[in-house]
């Protein structure tokens, strides 16, 4: 297949662009080829190119570390806590201080405390679910 028909690049160049992204070289690759994101995942998903169609064991599908593997300093990509701070807010959580405060302080929705804490096996604790 050489290029799709309303694309702007030919399969080729997706795929180089696809290449250097799975290698890490992430920063402006979108912008280089210029198309939206939407474009971009239209694409890796037609070429079978997105992380996750890479085979197990590709260095570019290396995963979050478990929770508690994760060292204060930690930030996921998706979040806007450090691991640490993920720590403080459930042991203030947990010690009665009201979502109205953490929320404030912590700049998350309180919804998302729940769900975070859902995550890393301590919600019924946290947040007073079973």
């Amino acid at each position: 297949m050489g290029k799709h028909f309303n694309s702007k690049h030919d399969d080729a160049a997706w795929r180089a662009l696809f290449g250097r992204w799975h290698a890490g070289r992430t920063r402006a690759l979108r912008a280089e080829a210029g198309v939206s994101a939407d474009t971009w995942s239209a694409h890796a998903k037609r070429l079978g190119m997105r992380i996750g169609d890479l085979p197990e064991g590709h260095p570019a599908r290396r995963g979050a570390p478990a929770f508690t593997d994760r060292a204060d300093e930690y930030r996921h990509p998706n979040s806007r806590l450090t691991e640490g701070q993920w720590r403080a807010l459930f042991a203030l959580r947990a010690a009665g201080t009201p979502d109205t405060v953490l929320v404030v302080r912590f700049g998350v929705k309180a919804a998302t405390i729940c769900s975070q804490a859902e995550a890393r096996g301590s919600g019924g604790r946290i947040c007073g679910r079973g």
